[in-house]
């Protein structure tokens, strides 16, 4: 079965050696995210906060993420990669 899923979040079973990782990146499979507001409205100090705190959150787990994924995919060169 082939199912995408953010790589920190089964970074345990790939330890285990119970998933793997395909080198597949279709071109049509992109995910986003967005905030809404009502037009002209100025977003509360609160939720500033939160989307403050949710882009930091992000960033940090991109970044884990790459490292995950170049890991992962080091296994998977056979010869010169």
């Amino acid at each position: 079965m082939v199912f995408p899923v953010p790589i920190i979040a089964i970074d345990a079973q790939l330890r285990a050696g119970e998933l793997v990782v395909l080198d597949c990146h279709p071109n049509w499979l992109r995910t986003n995210y967005g905030f809404f507001s009502k037009r002209d409205r100025t977003p509360s100090p609160a939720t500033l906060e939160f989307m403050a705190v949710l882009r930091d959150i992000e960033a940090r787990i991109m970044e884990s993420e790459k490292a995950l994924i170049a890991d992962y995919l080091s296994h998977l060169c056979v010869g010169a990669c």
